[in-house]
């Protein structure tokens, strides 16, 4: 009995002790100040960048694809330019360089592009982003409205029917199509992934 008296007796010892410690360890912490050195701003300039123009990417499936896979889906589809490099950046996310604004206007105004018949969703990119201001979150498609009215096929009506299911980008009078009595127009427009998704 009287062992574990001492024992116990030296466990609250030292407890006491070790508070005590951690105690004046926080007061002198608190006390402390920074010297004029680690009181300097950091100063982060940007620098020269050999990556010119690229997009980032995400092909849109419960299944990974590895890089190689999408790179030889989109080389050819993209016309292969010019020092196109493909660099994977996580599950089924890229991010692809080239040299030219030009290849990199085409293909977003190509969208949307597809690996294995999985959607591809493309969004802004320049090296002053954050990852976590990338968001995949609208998907540029075309679509095509058939059998319209004679007095319908104009950008007028045709933004306002565009309007109703999405961001409205252009209508393509090129496309549109005059087959008889029957009358199509081609409309681009922004979707919302989130929305593809759930429905």
């Amino acid at each position: 009995m009287a062992e574990k008296g001492r024992e116990d007796g030296a466990g609250m010892g030292v407890g006491g002790e070790g508070e005590k410690v951690a105690i004046g360890v926080a007061e002198k912490l608190a006390k402390m100040g920074l010297t004029a050195k680690e009181n300097m701003v950091l100063v982060m300039e940007d620098e020269e960048n050999p990556l010119k123009f690229a997009v980032v990417g995400k092909v849109l499936s419960g299944k990974k694809f590895h890089i190689h896979t999408i790179d030889s889906a989109l080389r050819p589809q993209w016309g292969n330019p010019r020092d196109l490099t493909f660099t994977a950046k996580g599950d089924n996310v890229f991010m692809a360089s080239m040299d030219f604004e030009r290849d990199r206007k085409r293909i977003w105004d190509g969208a949307p592009w597809t690996v294995s018949k999985h959607v591809v969703v493309l969004d802004d990119f320049d090296m002053s982003m954050k990852p976590s201001e990338i968001k995949f979150k609208r998907l540029l498609i075309w679509f095509r409205c058939e059998d319209l009215p004679f007095n319908w096929v104009n950008k007028v009506r045709g933004q306002s029917i565009a309007e109703q299911v999405g961001e409205f980008i252009y209508l393509d009078f090129k496309g549109t199509v005059e087959t008889g009595w029957t009358l199509a127009a081609k409309q681009r427009k922004r979707c919302s992934t989130e929305e593809s998704s759930e429905s």
